[in-house]
This record gives C-alpha cells, sequence and structure tokens, in this order.
C-alpha cells in the first residue's frame, strides 16, 4: 500500500495544483492534447483507489474509549465506506472534463465567459484533496517524524497551496469581468475597453504599458495573478 499511496500523492497535488490553472487560465483541452490524457490518467487513478476502499481493513475509534478497532469483514468494511467517505469520492470521480467536452461544442453555450462559468463545475474535482487526510493518517504511523517537524511541513504546504488557489481566484476575477482580449487564434486584441468590462487584467495589458507580457499567454497571466494575490 505505501507505493499506492505515494501514487495517489502525486495524484492529488495534481489535482489541486493542475486542475485550477486549467480550468481559469487555459482554453478547453481536448483529446489532442497531452494534459488531457494525463488528467485521465489520474482519474483512473482515483477510480481505483475507490474501488480499492470496499476491500481495505478500517481503523476505526472505539466509542466510549481512547482505543481503535480495526474492522476486517468485508461487509462492515463496505457499510462504513458507504455511510461515510463514499459520497466524497463519488463527486470526485464525476466525468465532469467529458461532460464539458459536449457542451462545449453546443450552440447554446457559444459565449467566452459563459463557457468559462461552466468550466468552474470542474473545480468540484478538488474535494480529492479531502483525501489526504486519509494518507496522512497513515503515514504518521510509518515514519518517525518530530511533531514540529510534520507541524511545519503542513503549514509550508498550505501556504503554497493557498497562495495558489488566490492567484488562481484573481485571475478568475479579472478574466471573467473584464473584456476579452485575444481572439480565438490567442492574439492580443488592440481595442478601447469600455469603463463597464474594465478590469485588473484589462487594465495591467491594455492600459497602454509598452510589455513583453502578453494576455494571451496563461502563465504570463498567472504570474501576474501571483503577484497581486499573495
Amino acid at each position: 500500500m505505501k507505493y499506492f499511496d505515494l501514487i495517489m500523492a502525486v495524484a492529488l497535488v495534481f489535482t489541486g495544483v493542475v486542475t485550477p490553472y486549467e480550468v481559469i487560465f487555459m482554453k478547453t483541452v481536448g483529446p489532442d492534447q497531452w494534459l488531457f490524457w494525463i488528467s485521465r490518467f489520474v482519474d483512473s487513478i482515483f477510480l481505483f483507489d475507490v474501488t480499492l476502499q470496499f476491500f481495505l481493513k478500517v481503523e476505526v475509534s472505539k466509542s466510549g474509549t481512547y482505543g481503535t478497532v480495526l474492522i476486517k469483514e468485508r461487509r462492515e468494511i463496505r457499510k462504513l465506506y458507504l455511510r461515510t467517505w463514499f459520497p466524497v469520492d463519488l463527486v470526485g470521480i464525476a466525468p465532469f472534463d467529458i461532460v464539458f467536452l459536449f457542451v462545449e461544442g453546443s450552440q447554446a453555450f457559444s459565449g467566452i465567459k459563459i463557457l468559462r462559468c461552466l468550466r468552474l463545475f470542474r473545480l468540484i474535482k478538488l474535494v480529492r484533496i479531502l483525501r489526504s487526510s486519509r494518507l496522512i493518517l497513515r503515514w504518521q504511523t510509518h515514519f518517525a517524524i518530530s511533531f514540529a517537524t510534520q507541524k511545519l511541513v503542513k503549514f509550508s504546504f498550505t501556504m503554497m497551496l493557498a497562495s495558489h488557489w488566490m492567484a488562481c481566484l484573481w485571475g478568475l476575477v479579472g478574466l471573467t469581468w473584464g473584456a476579452t482580449l485575444c481572439d480565438e487564434d490567442g492574439k492580443q486584441i488592440e481595442m478601447e475597453v469600455p469603463l463597464e468590462d474594465v478590469s485588473w487584467i484589462t487594465t495591467l495589458f491594455g492600459g497602454g504599458k509598452t510589455s513583453p507580457d502578453s494576455p494571451c499567454d496563461p502563465w504570463h497571466v498567472y504570474m501576474a495573478s501571483l503577484h497581486w494575490a499573495v
């Protein structure tokens, strides 16, 4: 299990870091791009983990005492999993990416901002991060790490992930409430932005300033978002 836990940890990091960046800053990732297939591979890892949870022994707290009980009976394991983590895991493996590919092809959803708002449903996959609590509990019993070191590692990782999510949120605000500065080919549009469509992105990239950065490059927009969000 320790090797699979390591694979799950990598998949969780991928979900927490790549998914918000992809949803907010990138265009739709289709089957002709490598990121699409990496995401499907990560989905398959979580799907396998859901299946595995129906067979793994579970250690639970014993009512009225400070001890724990190891549940070994398959029927009890399944009942406990269905009552606790299964609903969260089921939402986490929902194929929102596949559904969105069909939605994007519909003529009813043709606006860039409408599509970006619909893509936010894919962020529901972030509930997968809740699985990290189970991994941490298992790891704490296998590694002899001081309590202070554990707290430092948790704090550092939480700060970095929170900064990343804040940057993605700040980017979402600028991209959703501001005018679109790029055409379908990824070229910047030279235009005078109406007052009602002004955002921090239109001010930064279209305010008459000379800059090598482009509002059509997701990485440039993300780095600007990270700078202003932190």
